[in-house]
């Protein structure tokens, strides 16, 4: 027994199935194969709905469009098998770059975190061996700012961590993430930074800096690392 219900969308009572609106629709399946054909699952899907009788049909919010029959339903069975076992297109290379970039990414995360937990190791080990990092500011660069290596690059942030920024909490704010390259092993991001600082003195978080960071990226055995860091600083000096 088919039931009416108010409201929008899909009712259903054992095979009986009907689409409620609350103005004039219809489903042109013919424009949205012509846009979406060329993905096999969507193609099976529009042709599903075109088989259901859900197309080109006016209905206001009382009228059902269509009654799942017996005869129906197994006039569609084989489309509906076919959409639960239909291949995605999407190759090895396709997934290999979707793990990449899940990765760089958290990558990123985490040199915001250990950095601002001041944790030196936990930072220098972001980087490879032979890594360099450095800033840049009116299209040069800061003169003291590049290190070279791991180890210099671990002694760089404990200084930090332990002088000039002891006394205050840092913040790390990253955004806009894009993959400039990326290969099976190395990549090359940019993404903005927003530095903030927070005293005792200050109550609130304050700008310290922001720009454009440039990294360089490498998978090891460790994981994607990084090769290089530049920051192009907005100050203006």
């Amino acid at each position: 027994m088919r039931r009416r219900l108010p409201g929008a969308g899909y009712r259903s009572d054992r095979y009986a199935a009907r689409k409620i609106t609350s103005e004039k629709c219809w489903v042109n399946c013919g424009v949205a194969l012509g846009l979406l054909g060329n993905y096999p699952i969507c193609r099976i899907v529009l042709t599903a709905i075109e088989r259901l009788g859900w197309t080109n049909r006016k209905c206001t919010s009382n009228e059902e469009l269509s009654v799942m029959t017996p005869k129906r339903f197994i006039n569609v069975l084989p489309i509906l098998l076919a959409l639960s076992i239909a291949p995605l297109t999407v190759t090895a290379q396709d997934l290999t770059h979707l793990q990449a970039r899940l990765e760089i990414a958290e990558q990123l995360t985490q040199y915001s975190y250990r950095w601002d937990s001041k944790d030196a190791k936990g930072f220098a080990e972001l980087f490879t061996d032979d890594a360099v990092i450095e800033r840049w500011g009116n299209g040069e660069l800061i003169r003291g700012s590049r290190r070279f290596g791991r180890q210099a690059i671990y002694e760089y942030a404990k200084t930090s961590h332990e002088g000039r920024l002891a006394d205050r909490q840092t913040r790390h704010h990253m955004s806009g993430l894009i993959f400039i390259e990326l290969s099976e092993n190395t990549a090359i991001t940019e993404n903005m930074g927003l530095i903030t600082h927070q005293t005792a003195d200050s109550g609130t978080p304050f700008i310290s800096g922001s720009g454009i960071y440039r990294n360089d990226w490498k998978k090891t055995l460790n994981g994607w690392q990084l090769t290089k860091r530049v920051l192009f600083s907005d100050r203006v000096n």
